[in-house]
Order: C-alpha cells, then structure tokens, then sequence
C-alpha cells in the first residue's frame, strides 16, 4: 500500500517556481558523502522529542550543536525541504539507514562513512518533504536563501521538566499533536505544518538525475517503510494526509 499512496499534487506557489532554483548542499562532516537538495527550504521548527535527539547524537563525529542536545541545553533545529535530491553514483554507496528504536516511524539516512545522520522521512511527509539539521551534518543553504524562525517547539513532553524549564525564554511555542487542546488552541500553525507535507516539489525544481530520499531505500528499507505506512494509515487520515 505504501508504495502506491498518493502524493499531494499542490505545488509549491507560483512566484517561487518561476524563480532560478535554489539547491542547497549537504554533507557528512568528513566528506565523503555529499549531495545536493534540490527543493525548497519550506518549515523550522525545534524539535523536543527522545528520537530526534538520538538520531542527531548517535553521530562518530562530535561539534557544540550535539552537545548542546546532549546535556538538553536546546531542541534539535529542524529544517523541512522539498524532496528533491542529486546524488551520485559514488554517493549512494556511503549512504546507510537507520531507526533509532525498533517501534520508531521514521527512516533515518546516515552516512556509512562517520555515521552521521543526513536526513529523515516519515510517512506524514507523503513523499514531499525531507528533514534534515545543521546540527550535524554540513547544510550549506544557496545564497540568498531567507532562513524562516522556528515555529513551534513539537513533542514538548518529551522533553524532561526540570530541562523544560531551563531552556530559553524565547524558545518557540509548544505544539504538542497528542494533545488536543494544543492542536485547537494552534490550529492555524497545524494547518501551516500540514501544508509543508501536502505541497508537492515542482517539475521546475527537478531534472532528469533528480530522487527522492525513498528511491535511495534498499528493497529491505523500502519494505520496513511500507509497514510503517500502513501501521499510521488511522492517523494520516486524521490529519487529512492521505
């Protein structure tokens, strides 16, 4: 089922399609693996919860940003793009997949070379959308490129109390999407959130040798992803996902 569940057809808007393409280049921090994001820098938001802290972490390769998870001094900043990718042939052989825990519903891109984390799909994303940090990996935006704020703080029980409190007073608003009360008391940013997910990347951002983060997917990957679609099937049709 997964293999056949529809992508958004909503195209990413008008004014920004007749612009020159802005790509965005991504690498391990030793690297060997590079590669290019073609689509677009759509959402920020910080993120709280245990997974992407581990995914982020678990890297060979330390620098301040992970640190700074690791003693819980901040979220992991994630940035959302159009899933539009140029790797080459080289590149796929040092590009690797993980999850960070069995029940876990995102497959994690590493780099087989200093297993640092590349990029992240999950099923919300129908195909659109990857997320990927600065926080390990070397992101490189295109010139220009305008870096939007944080728009909310998700998953933010996750995060221990006693560390909550800590973090900065500016931090971003708290979205929490098992919680009711916080879905309708944000609903316009969840809406804005889902957007991201349903907006599919433009024929003008892509070329001949473009693939999405699924197409790299081993055939043992792609089956592990296809049973984690189907396992969320009740709750992207909440959330009108599918």
């Amino acid at each position: 089922m997964a293999e056949q569940q529809k992508e958004s057809t909503k195209e990413e808007s008008k004014d920004d399609a007749k612009e020159e393409p802005k790509v965005h280049s991504l690498a391990c921090p030793c690297g060997k693996l590079k590669m290019v994001i073609q689509g677009q820098l759509r959402y920020r938001v910080q993120c709280l919860c245990v997974d992407c802290r581990a995914r982020v972490i678990c890297s060979k390769v330390k620098n301040p940003a992970i640190q700074e998870l690791t003693d819980y001094k901040r979220g992991v900043d994630a940035y959302y793009f159009g899933n539009a990718l140029l790797v080459s042939d080289e590149a796929k052989k040092l590009v690797d997949f993980f999850k960070v825990k069995d029940d876990a519903n995102s497959i994690n891109m590493k780099s087989s070379c200093c297993g640092q984390l590349m990029a992240v799909i999950n099923p919300c994303y129908i195909g659109n959308v990857i997320y990927t940090t600065p926080d390990g990996p070397n992101l490189t935006l295109a010139p220009g490129t305008e870096i939007p704020k944080q728009s909310f703080s998700i998953w933010p029980k996750d995060f221990p109390g006693d560390k909550k409190k800590a973090l900065p007073a500016d931090s971003p608003v708290d979205l929490d999407f098992n919680d009711p009360e916080s879905l309708k008391a944000n609903a316009a940013r969840v809406d804005e959130y889902l957007t991201v997910f349903k907006t599919a990347v433009p024929a003008e951002r892509k070329t001949k040798d473009t693939v999405r983060f699924e197409d790299l997917l081993t055939a043992e990957w792609k089956k592990e992803f296809a049973a984690i679609q189907e396992k969320m099937q009740p709750m992207l049709k909440s959330f009108g996902l599918v």
